[in-house]
This record gives C-alpha cells, structure tokens and sequence, in this order.
C-alpha cells in the first residue's frame, strides 16, 4: 500500500502564480470589486477546518496561499488550500470589522492590477 504525500508548503511565488491564473478570472473579477482596497497581501500559511457533531469535533488543516485584503474598517482573507496541483478554489471569507486598519498597511506586499491579478511589491 501506498500513502501519497501531503503537499508541500508552497513558496510565495507559487502563489502569486495560482492567483494569477487565467483559470481564476472569476476571483479577479470579485476581488476588483472589493475597491477602495487600502493594502494587499499575499503569503503562504496554513489553513484548517474544524468540523462538529454533537458530541465530537475534528480538525484538518493543510499548507495555504492566505491573501489579505486590508481596507478602511476592516479586511477579509481569502484562502486558497494548496494541493499538490496547486489551488484548485479560493474562498472568501467574512469582512471582519476593524476600527484601525490592521495589519499594518506597511505590510503589503502585493498590489492590484487593473485586471484583478497582482504583482509583487519590491521594498529597497
């Protein structure tokens, strides 16, 4: 019997390519309409799920391309779980309230393009 391997953690650039993929046009297009944007990050990280029933929880989790969209009063993250083809779904999660605008802007470390994809920001 053979176990397959989890999927790596992916690089930063890895996942600046799967956002950027024609194949997720549709997210571009949701994330245009997420203007006025303050800051943009995307990073690798991780990613889980608790799943309940009434008398038990379980929890899975996985290597993840994590991007956050900072605006003025609150940001949202959009997860893309990490295969070992990539991301096959991104998912936007809930606007989450924020009376400052948190992570720091400074940390942006991508932007937005006219089309919905983003480039890497370089810092000197």
């Amino acid at each position: 019997m053979v176990l397959a391997a989890p999927p790596t953690q992916p690089s930063e650039r890895a996942c600046l390519i799967a956002w950027n993929s024609p194949a997720n046009h549709a997210n571009h297009v949701k994330l245009l309409s997420e203007k006025p944007i303050v800051g943009l990050t995307l990073r690798t990280g991780v990613s889980y799920t608790v799943t309940w029933t009434k008398t038990t929880s379980k929890q899975t989790g996985g290597p993840a391309c994590l991007m956050t969209i900072i605006k003025r009063g609150g940001l949202r993250i959009v997860t893309g779980t990490w295969t070992a083809n990539g991301v096959a779904r991104w998912t936007f999660g809930h606007t989450i309230a924020e009376r400052r605008n948190y992570p720091p802007t400074e940390t942006a470390n991508v932007r937005l393009l006219a089309d919905g994809r983003v480039t890497k920001i370089y810092r000197r």
